[in-house]
Formats: C-alpha cells, sequence, structure tokens
C-alpha cells in the first residue's frame, strides 16, 4: 500500500495504461514513413509548401513503387495524421512568403554597399538625396482563411465582396537619414 492508500499494484497498471497512450508507435509501413518525411524535409528546405493531400499522394506513390497493394495501404487521412504525429510533423500557418534570393546574395550586397559608398563620397551626396522606394499591392478584399463556427458543420461559408484580386499599389518611399516620404497610391 501507497501513502494515499491505493494498492502498488494499481498504481504500476495507472503507470503502464498512462506510458501506452503517450507513446508513439511505429507505423506498419515503416519504409513509406521514411521516404515521405524526406520527401517532406527536401520540399519544405525548397520553401515549398506542402499540404495533407500532397503526402497522401507520395506516399501512394512510394507504396506503388514498393509493390504495396492498394488493398494493403490506402494513404488515408487517418495515416497521414498518425504519420504526422509519429514524426513529429504538423500544419502550419504560413508565416511568410519569401523570394529565393540568389546563392552569391552577400557578396554581391557588399559589392553593392561598397560602390554607393563611393560615389557618396566621390560625389559628397547628402543623405537627405539617397533614397529608396518599393511597391507593395494592398488587395481591397482579404477574405480570411479561417473563422470560428459550430462544431459538427459539413461546411463553412465564408462571404466576401467578389473583390479578392482588385487591388491598389502603394509605393513607400525613404531617405538615408531616415525621412519618410509621403505615401503614393495608383
Amino acid at each position: 500500500m501507497l501513502e494515499d492508500g491505493e494498492p502498488k499494484k494499481t498504481v504500476l497498471r495507472m503507470q503502464i495504461v498512462r506510458e501506452k497512450l503517450i507513446a508513439v508507435r511505429s507505423g506498419r509501413f515503416q519504409e513509406i514513413d521514411k521516404r515521405v518525411c524526406e520527401y517532406v524535409t527536401e520540399k519544405r528546405n525548397d520553401g515549398m509548401p506542402i499540404t495533407r493531400a500532397v503526402i497522401q499522394l507520395k506516399a501512394l506513390e512510394i507504396a506503388k513503387d514498393l509493390n504495396i497493394p492498394p488493398t494493403e495501404f490506402k494513404a488515408s487521412f487517418g495515416w497521414c495524421r498518425r504519420m504526422m504525429r509519429r514524426n513529429g510533423l504538423s500544419l502550419r500557418r504560413r508565416t511568410s512568403l519569401a523570394q529565393r534570393l540568389p546563392s552569391d546574395f552577400r557578396e554581391k550586397l557588399l559589392s553593392y554597399q561598397r560602390y554607393v559608398i563611393k560615389l557618396r563620397k566621390k560625389h559628397s551626396y547628402p543623405l537627405d538625396q539617397m533614397g529608396n522606394a518599393d511597391q507593395t499591392p494592398v488587395f481591397f478584399d482579404m477574405p480570411t482563411s479561417v473563422t470560428v463556427h459550430k462544431k459538427g458543420d459539413k461546411s463553412v461559408i465564408v462571404r466576401s465582396t467578389g473583390n479578392e484580386k482588385s487591388r491598389v499599389t502603394l509605393m513607400l518611399a525613404c531617405l538615408a537619414d531616415g525621412t519618410k516620404l509621403p505615401r503614393t497610391s495608383f
């Protein structure tokens, strides 16, 4: 007997049950799991988005390569969810959209910086005469992809104005001395 009155066997049994609930079991098709994870890692390292549907299609392709009959392996949604849990994968919302930088961008950046400094010294350009500008789109209607809705409904409709692609271009500019120039839109 333990201090709180529970028999030792009961406590041990409870610990075993808890460990089984928490433990992540290896899947039946470990080779498929391994190859899918390699594929996901490779694509994500390239910055490519991966969906569950892409994972399921890739798993079916790998199963075909391994001569696993479709009656044995279906790459179901449940399999995909469990495979992701087993391998530490989860669905994440994109936090930023980035363009690929050239491999020698650091050298180009330093070269450009040296060039600008040399020009500034040569011609005595004041900082308030040097600027930078960028254009960015501003959409009139940005419908959200997520909404709060009651459980159990098969479909969730999000209404929009129909102007998801209508936009205005905003020009932002500043000077090297820190002055922000007035915004321009077109």
